[in-house]
């Protein structure tokens, strides 16, 4: 009994460590399976883009693809094996280039989530129930009451979506960190109790050296296999992002097309690979087009299935194995860790030779740019408006300093001039906005930029009214609108100029009424001068007679007081009113208004100056790609008081350092690889957007060429604000570039600016544009823009330099590198 009882109460034969170690690994398949997938795609995100000889970022048009001729995008084929995107790039290209950004952005996010997380889980538990406790909890709380995705989109567009992967990282990093710190602080208040806490509290270690050398050791092994399954949670909502249209960089918009009444398809992508940007847009393509969905998506879920396998493998074999995770946790794994990121960093950092070309950047002198700034702006060219003899002479001008810097006719009949017509309205005379008494008379002159000024907009209405004052407010737009979405053809205001607030501008018919005068919330409005855009608008408005003027408030007031009635009174009456409702005061007195328009000249012309450098590197085929550098040189002209408007830093700051870019390559070092040509074009004051389609039919020869990159010049010289601006709508690529030049040129760049167009609607050019494009301009040139104030004098010859340099070291990259 005894002898049996003893064999009873033996220990069980312990197990050997190798044993468990293979039962751990080949009987753990999660682990196996999500180890080798994981592998698979680090392979990828390394060597992924050697796998395809198509380039990411390449762009195709029209082509026969195995007997049959087609616009993209294209379905798979021998050519395209996945097939490509609606503007033409190999989808298969795209996934290979887009694993190293997509995965480094998730492990970032990831990273983040989790140094977070765990710092504030650790000390919201060492110091349970105290106010730090009680505001990480409550934070955690707030932040679950959102849901998830529309957080992380409202903080990325709030961050600005254009400051790239910095911007992405912090928002998944704010939206995700809760949930670990909640299990982290689980974790500590369990383990404070412990024995080795106490005896660490004994021996007199700090809360932040138990935390560090007692704590943070035990709770590694749950930390890693949560990092793990975070990275599947990032990427799940990196995609989630994808297809609401928040991807990396924001992406620029082409046109890709039109529809009835030449309305245009816009298609929005990023130039720079990565998941989330393949899945946008793709609910309006992938029923016709599968095969732009299949790819990405299939991407992402093999990842997402990938980093979860191995998780929940990771898991398993933790608990069976005896793997002692705590070892790791020292400085030298730290001082690794730091040493990867850092490496990862280095790889995604832009790979062009910068600092090769910083001594040809240098090259660029502002005071020749100054040279041509003041040329341009002077009274010869009296302020460059189109269709006057100004903008000819200006052509002109800039031809002959094209020529002297050794450009190569790039227009018409080996000019460098291209000509075309242009019909566009023009004031006639001085606007006017009179008060009548009761006989009729003019009781009252207002004065022009004083009081009122014309209204210049989308419809850019003309001609002459006269009636009593009418004070009108509408409500909110109904849905859906039409032409006259207030019915205000049924109010009987023919006879009547009806005042508005300019909210109310855009919402209502203004061709229902006598004329229109809108209150205009800026007081600086009436001294900017804008010009008129489109004539057959102009022509459509002057036949129904129905002129718009914006007035100051003051004026508002005056006219308001003879229908009883004031601006507060008036506002008060809209906030009552159901969408489709206005509501209207008394008649007061009666005014006159006038916008007197030119006649018009179907056979007014513009003129595009071109120019360029020939491409050296043939042996390659880099000559037939396009750098296209432009610049709008027409401007505002003279008012009609005979006020000029020099247009100094809007836009000849722009011509003028273009120029000196040319001339610098020109003479430099390093030649251009591919072929660069300079531009300068007509009606960038009239709303208008350069046409690259016209521009590359200028010149036999040129639509042969593929257009890869379009830089916009405007406003270099001056403004407010402390930095170059990156335009909204700039491809991501190109101002990844621009802001790597900029630290290279010690200049600061921005993508929050203010341009000189700032909030200036523009028309896309004719046969839009699948080019990369970036918009360079100074922050806050705005500020003169459009007034007499813009002139050589408000020049800041730093700011020029700044600016020049920045970007023709971005050209010197451009014109002779592949990968940048």
């Amino acid at each position: 009994t005894r002898r049996a009882g003893a064999v009873e109460s033996a220990p069980a034969a312990a197990v050997p460590r190798s044993h468990q170690w293979v039962r751990g690994l080949f009987g753990n398949p999660a682990l196996l399976t999500g180890t080798v997938l994981v592998l698979v795609f680090f392979g990828l995100a390394l060597f992924g883009e050697r796998l395809t000889t198509r380039n990411p970022y390449e762009t195709h048009g029209t082509m026969m693809i195995e007997g049959t001729i087609g616009t993209p995008p294209f379905p798979p084929s021998a050519l395209f094996p996945w097939g490509t995107d609606p503007v033409g790039r190999d989808v298969q290209a795209l996934v290979l280039a887009g694993v190293k950004r997509t995965l480094a952005l998730a492990l970032f996010a990831m990273a983040a989530r989790v140094v977070v997380g765990t710092i504030l889980g650790a000390l919201a538990g060492w110091w349970q129930g105290s106010r730090l406790d009680t505001l990480i909890t409550g934070a955690v709380g707030v932040w679950a009451a959102f849901p998830v995705t529309l957080f992380a989109m409202i903080l990325i567009l709030a961050l600005g979506i254009q400051q790239g992967m910095v911007v992405f990282i912090v928002a998944l990093c704010v939206v995700g960190w809760g949930e670990i710190a909640q299990f982290v602080r689980g974790q500590v208040i369990g383990i404070k109790p412990q024995l080795h806490i106490e005896a660490a509290r004994a021996v007199g270690l700090r809360p932040d050296q138990i935390l560090t050398q007692n704590v943070l050791p035990n709770l590694l092994p749950s930390l890693i296999v949560l990092a793990v399954l975070e990275m599947g949670g990032v990427l799940m909502l990196l995609a989630e992002l994808g297809f609401l249209n928040i991807f990396l960089g924001g992406g620029f918009r082409v046109e890709i097309g039109e529809v009835g009444r030449m309305v245009p398809v816009f298609y929005y992508f990023s130039d720079v690979p990565e998941w989330g940007a393949l899945l946008a847009n793709i609910r309006n393509w992938w029923r016709s087009y599968p095969w732009l969905a299949w790819y990405p998506g299939l991407a992402f879920f093999t990842a997402i299935l990938a980093f979860n396998l191995w998780g929940e493998g990771l898991r398993r074999f933790l608990d069976q194995t005896p793997v002692n995770i705590g070892r790791l946790f020292n400085r030298y794994a730290v001082l690794t860790a730091g040493m990867l990121v850092f490496g990862l960093i280095s790889v995604l950092q832009s790979t062009a030779p910068l600092g090769l070309y910083r001594s040809q950047a240098q090259q660029f002198e502002a005071a020749r740019a100054a040279d041509d700034i003041q040329a341009l702006a002077s009274p010869q060219f009296q302020g460059r408006e189109t269709g006057t003899p100004g903008a000819k002479l200006a052509a002109e001008y800039i031809a002959a300093r094209m020529k002297a810097v050794g450009l190569l006719p790039g227009g018409e009949n080996e000019t460098y001039i291209q000509t075309y017509t242009c019909p566009r309205a023009h004031l006639a005379g001085t606007p006017s906005l009179e008060i009548l008494d009761d006989q009729g008379t003019v009781a009252e002159t207002l004065a022009y930029r004083g009081d009122f000024v014309e209204y210049v907009g989308p419809h850019a209405p003309a001609g002459r009214g006269e009636g009593p004052i009418v004070g009108l407010v509408t409500g909110p737009s109904p849905d859906p609108s039409s032409g006259d979405p207030y019915h205000l053809n049924t109010l009987d205001l023919r006879d009547k100029v009806i005042l508005v607030r300019e909210e109310d501008l855009s919402r209502i018919n203004t061709t229902a009424a006598a004329g229109v005068l809108a209150v205009s919330a800026d007081p600086a409005a009436l001294q900017r001068k804008y010009l008129f855009s489109r004539l057959e608008s102009v022509r459509s408005s002057r036949s129904r007679s129905s002129p718009v003027m914006l007035v100051t408030r003051a004026t508002a007031e005056r006219l308001l007081a003879t229908a009883q009635s004031n601006l507060a009174q008036v506002t008060a009456m809209a906030s009552g009113l159901q969408p489709g409702q206005v509501a209207v005061t008394s008649a007061g007195t009666t005014v006159r208004l006038a916008t007197p328009i030119m006649e018009e000249d179907l056979h007014e012309a513009c003129y595009n100056v071109i120019g360029y450098l020939s491409g050296t590197d043939s042996a390659r085929g880099l000559d037939s790609q396009v750098i296209m550098v432009s610049a709008y040189y027409d401007g505002l002209g003279t008012g009609p008081d005979g006020t000029l408007y020099p247009g100094a830093n809007d836009n000849a700051s722009g011509v003028a350092a273009m120029l000196e870019m040319a001339r610098v390559l020109k003479q430099g070092a390093y030649q251009p690889k591919k072929t660069m040509i300079f531009v300068a074009w007509a009606e960038g004051e009239r709303a208008e957007s350069l046409s690259v389609t016209n521009l590359m039919n200028a010149r036999i020869g040129f639509n042969q060429l593929t257009v890869e990159a379009v830089v916009e010049l405007g406003g270099l010289g001056a403004g407010a604000g402390n930095a170059i601006v990156l335009g909204e709508g700039s491809s991501f690529r190109l101002v990844q570039l621009f802001q790597e030049a900029g630290k290279r040129m010690n200049a600061a760049t921005t993508t929050r600016g203010r341009g000189p167009h700032f909030g200036m609607l523009t028309r896309s050019g004719f046969g839009g544009r699948s080019a990369m494009t970036i918009h360079v301009s100074w922050d806050g040139s705005d500020r003169t823009a459009h007034t007499p104030e813009d002139a050589v004098a408000a020049i800041d010859p730093y700011k020029l330099e700044r600016s020049g340099r920045t970007t023709l070291l971005a050209l010197s990259v451009l014109s002779r590198e592949v990968n940048y």
